[in-house]
């Protein structure tokens, strides 16, 4: 499937992407790796240095919201056997739960995750929350493997990182990244599941000339300057780590990226499960960023 236009936005005019790029930014058949051309113009002109989206380049989904329910409730397992060793968080807003978390996991009655997100939602009376597996791969080796074929082309051209990749999933009836702007260690991927999602981006050097922003969820000033990525199910995103961001979900939907996302502070009726793929840099090979993202 030839990735459709994405709705890359910026305040100013997004510049658009290259037709050959575009062309090359697909998966053959129904697997998950992209072409070598690929992964030669996105070192060039994308990896550590601005955002890309690529619109739906798979044929087939990455995970489905079964594929995740399995997942939780494999970690779910993990976690009654021996919580501390079980990479999982749940969050009601911006509080990290600390006890009777197992409660507010999947359970047997759960037979989808609309289900548990209902149950989870009725429980807390509408409050928002959030749940973390961060190490993800040990619950579902399917969605494992989709990713590694995904980054092997990637690895082929940069060498291996020096620290590991982290995956995580991401689930929650969130509003806006309850923590606020803020930058990761790794240079991410997103993998949208479900439902669509913005994302608010801005290059390292932008709030050096402006007020601090770590952690802030007072940046609606700061929008027009924003480079936004407005991405659907089946997308997949990218940004340097040098990159401010936050993201503000739009509909029901479920992500998957290479480190980890969260929810909001404000009530809201929809889940958003993803994925994310976090490839840690060495601090000395950061090459700086750009403001200009490219749209596929």
């Amino acid at each position: 499937m030839v990735p459709r236009s994405a709705a890359v936005k910026r305040s100013r005019r997004a510049e658009s992407g290259r037709g050959l790029l575009a062309r090359e930014g697909r998966a053959r058949g129904n697997g998950f790796g992209l072409s070598p051309a690929f992964w030669a113009r996105f070192v060039e002109n994308h990896w550590r240095r601005r955002p890309l989206i690529l619109k739906r380049p798979f044929s087939v989904p990455l995970a489905t919201g079964a594929d995740i329910l399995r997942g939780i409730v494999n970690a779910r397992a993990q976690f009654r056997a021996d919580d501390l060793k079980t990479p999982l968080k749940f969050f009601v807003e911006q509080a990290l739960l600390q006890a009777e978390v197992q409660h507010h996991l999947p359970a047997a009655r759960d037979s989808t995750l609309e289900d548990y997100v209902a149950r989870v939602t009725s429980k807390l009376r509408g409050r928002p929350f959030g749940l973390i597996v961060t190490e993800y791969p040990p619950f579902d080796a399917q969605t494992w493997l989709r990713l590694r074929e995904f980054l092997r082309p990637l690895y082929a051209r940069i060498g291996i990182p020096g620290n590991p990749t982290q995956t995580g999933l991401f689930l929650g009836t969130y509003a806006r990244t309850p923590f606020g702007v803020h930058k990761d260690l790794h240079d991410t991927f997103i993998f949208m599941i479900e439902g669509r999602k913005k994302f608010r981006t801005w290059p390292a050097e932008f709030f050096r000339e402006e007020q601090d922003m770590t952690r802030s969820l007072h940046y609606r000033s700061f929008l027009d300057r924003a480079t936004t990525l407005d991405a659907e199910a089946g997308d997949v995103l990218y940004w340097p780590s040098s990159y401010w961001h936050v993201a503000e979900p739009r509909s029901s939907s479920t992500r998957w990226r290479n480190w980890t996302r969260a929810w909001g502070p404000r009530r809201s009726e929809t889940f958003f499960p993803s994925i994310r793929i976090g490839c840690r840099r060495a601090p000395t090979r950061c090459l700086g960023s750009s403001r200009t993202p490219q749209r596929l």
